[in-house]
């Protein structure tokens, strides 16, 4: 989810609905491709939600979030990308990172379902195709990949 989603489900936890597996989310972008889209969930996501729901608590922006993702990743002992080491940001880890993650992972879990992918996602079809469907992974990757989106869709 982007920021101002996750203070959406803080704001309003009722947009969450366990049954369906989905957090209805209306999109505070100017140019949004879409006004108001269903978030689908794996079942890992379900149990995510409920965990943050419990103490929903948000970063101030998102500087603050990406400086939480580069501490955890250094406490995380991530290796650094190669050439990065002296950066600020040695792990190029960015608050689009996980979207971008989840997204790739799905299309490698589901490439039949493109059109619902996106739908979750709020993306076009267009933007799935250039920024991640492009991603390689192995077949034990896939298989990884897998286990980690089980459930996921929208019911």
């Amino acid at each position: 989810m982007r920021l101002s989603e996750v203070k959406q489900l803080r704001d309003n936890p009722t947009i969450f609905d366990r049954e369906r597996g989905t957090i209805a989310i209306r999109s505070g972008k100017d140019r949004a491709t879409q006004t108001a889209r269903n978030i689908c969930l794996s079942d890992k996501g379900k149990q995510a939600v409920e965990a943050y729901l419990k103490n929903p608590i948000v970063p101030g922006s998102p500087t603050a979030w990406q400086m939480n993702l580069i501490r955890w990743a250094e406490r995380g002992r991530l290796a650094p990308l190669p050439g990065h080491e002296a950066t600020g940001n040695p792990y190029g880890i960015t608050v689009r990172t996980t979207r971008k993650t989840w997204e790739s992972w799905l299309l490698a879990a589901f490439p039949d379902r493109l059109v619902h992918i996106t739908l979750s996602q709020g993306h076009s079809e267009t933007v799935s195709l250039r920024h991640y469907l492009n991603v390689s992974f192995t077949a034990d990757e896939r298989q990884d990949i897998k286990r980690e989106v089980r459930g996921w869709g929208c019911h």
